[in-house]
């Protein structure tokens, strides 16, 4: 059944959202022209043909870890900046509606509505955009860097042709019809944050009519209503440019996640290792009602702090051969070997130790992997 009711819309750009909510729509604009070159001038592509788009539809499964199953649909008002969608996950069936900086989530066998609005500054709202924080302008990211081709294959009986690519962390596949030069079939996932999202069943229009009132933020009546304001505070961050990550940053992460993690290594390198120190200390500070905005500030730089280290062990491939031995790892062991991997054309591994140095090791003096 078509999510379009004589849709029209212009322009992909949308405030941010919910974590959850902007993973599953980040990527969806993957709009590239079918040919055979692998060094496609991809962004500019994707600005040309954004344009003679007004709206789109498609359905998504979202796998997340150990996390259930999250499956859902997205109707996207692109130049006006609106959404609407539905996910379910684990028994619970929500629908979503964003406009600008307001997101409303209805829950309807329960009649709950959370509405969250967004009053972080303008500086703060134009830099995560920029990290990637709306799906349009995250998509430009992807569009700097280089496209591999694929080759071809066919999905649902229609010939596709595939391309690859790859921002921080993040690797999307592209299966486009040669026929309309628009995706059919898009998938994402995150090598660190053990995530991945498939797009499917695409839909566009080139229209401009639509019922307004399925993308109004205004609370339904008889429904039990819970606000939330979201103001991000306004920090500098030093952030290193894409494809330009390196091993300090690496270092870097492992410092600070022994740091918030009471002097020993992460686990692992997986969100849900590295943050979990950050994500217990603020519950317990809400729930002793010890929590101050700037406890809150200095634990979003700490975990900013973290993400580039995240993005250059991500960019590692296969033939890297990555290993992370760090968990119970105390910091200042100079011994203990915390992480290494192979770098490009390099007959060394570089290995990272428990005090943070970080040094050239033979093959076969590497330690074994745990």
């Amino acid at each position: 059944m078509s999510l379009f009711r004589k849709t029209r819309m212009t322009r992909l750009k949308w405030a941010s959202l919910t974590v959850v909510t902007t993973t599953l729509v980040v990527l969806v604009t993957g709009l590239i022209p079918w040919q055979p070159s692998t060094n496609l001038a991809f962004a500019d592509v994707v600005r040309k043909k954004m344009k003679s788009l007004h709206s789109l539809s498609f359905q998504y499964t979202e796998q997340n870890g150990e996390h259930p199953v999250t499956t859902g649909t997205l109707l996207a008002m692109l130049t006006m900046g609106k959404g609407r969608g539905t996910r379910s996950s684990n028994g619970t069936d929500e629908i979503w509606i964003s406009e600008s900086r307001r997101l409303l989530i209805l829950n309807p066998k329960r009649k709950e509505a959370t509405l969250s609005i967004d009053k972080s500054p303008e500086k703060v709202r134009q830099r995560l955009r920029a990290r990637g924080e709306t799906y349009w302008d995250f998509f430009t990211g992807f569009g700097d860097g280089p496209a591999t081709s694929l080759g071809n294959r066919t999905i649902d009986g229609r010939m596709a042709t595939g391309f690859r690519m790859q921002m921080d962390a993040t690797m999307l596949d592209c299966w486009v019809d040669p026929s309309t030069q628009l995706p059919i079939l898009v998938e994402e996932w995150e090598k660190f944050h053990n995530r991945k999202t498939t797009r499917t069943h695409f839909e566009y229009n080139t229209h401009l009519d639509m019922d307004k009132s399925l993308f109004s933020t205004k609370p339904p009546e008889g429904y039990t209503v819970k606000e939330v304001i979201r103001n991000i505070p306004e920090i500098k961050i030093q952030k290193a440019p894409l494809y330009k990550k390196t091993e300090q940053n690496l270092v870097e992460t492992l410092r600070v996640g022994a740091e918030v993690n009471g002097g020993v290594f992460p686990d692992s390198l997986h969100e849900k290792d590295i943050f979990r120190p950050l994500k217990q200390r603020m519950q317990d500070l809400q729930k002793s009602g010890r929590y101050t905005h700037e406890l809150g500030e200095d634990m979003l730089v700490q975990a900013n702090k973290m993400n580039p280290g995240i993005d250059f062990a991500g960019l590692l491939r296969d033939e890297n051969d990555f290993h992370y031995a760090g968990a119970k790892i105390k910091v200042g062991d100079a011994k203990a070997p915390v992480c290494w991997w192979k770098p490009d054309g390099s007959q060394t591994y570089r290995v990272i130790y428990g005090d943070l140095s970080v040094r050239d090791v033979m093959p076969e003096n590497l330690p074994s992997a745990k």
